[in-house]
């Protein structure tokens, strides 16, 4: 991977900074027809960063080519990211909404899984269900949104839902560590 996330700064429980950390998605740089105007050619630049883990310095490139493009999924998703991987959750939750907020769009499944993440960074374990549903529901990875989804419900205190949902997983999931840590997480919870 390029880089790994942690969304909170270190001085929290590290079992939670653990789980709220993840890998930066990967970027396939796509051949544009014609001359691209600034802000794709501020998006490239930005992304010649991203590749290179140097998620700060993308940002500003990535803001100025959002807000020269509002509707263009790439440029607000990867913002997103940058956001989320430079410790300002905040900033990453909005622009990942307003991704979601432009409907289908090829970013819009993973969009709704980082939101799930973020979510759970801040302690809101309702919106990060609700994320980690959205995510699956969009066409994202169902086993992991379920580990996820069963993770959320269990730090909300509700370790009989969280064994529901993983009680409803079967396959070469069930051969996992993330699948067996939870199980054993959310049946020590019982």
């Amino acid at each position: 991977g390029i880089g790994s996330l942690l969304i909170w700064p270190l001085s929290r429980h590290s079992e939670l900074a653990d789980l709220a950390s993840f890998e930066a998605p990967p970027y396939e740089p796509v051949q544009l027809r014609g001359q691209p105007d600034e802000g794709e050619r501020s998006f490239q630049e930005a992304m010649d960063l991203y590749s290179q883990g140097d998620f700060a310095g993308a940002i500003p490139g990535l803001e100025w080519a959002a807000e020269t493009n509002p509707s263009d999924a790439a440029m607000r998703f990867f913002l997103g990211i940058c956001l989320l991987q430079d410790e300002q959750t905040a900033a990453g939750i909005e622009n990942l909404n307003q991704l979601v907020e432009l409907g289908s769009t090829p970013y819009i499944e993973a969009a709704h899984f980082y939101l799930a993440k973020a979510s759970f960074a801040l302690e809101v374990y309702a919106a990060a269900v609700a994320s980690y549903d959205a995510a699956a529901k969009a066409g994202y990875d169902g086993d992991q949104c379920a580990l996820g989804r069963a993770e959320a419900q269990r730090y909300a205190g509700d370790a009989t839902a969280a064994l529901g949902t993983l009680d409803d997983l079967s396959g070469a999931v069930e051969q996992t560590a993330e699948y067996l840590y939870q199980r054993g997480a959310t049946v020590a919870a019982l």
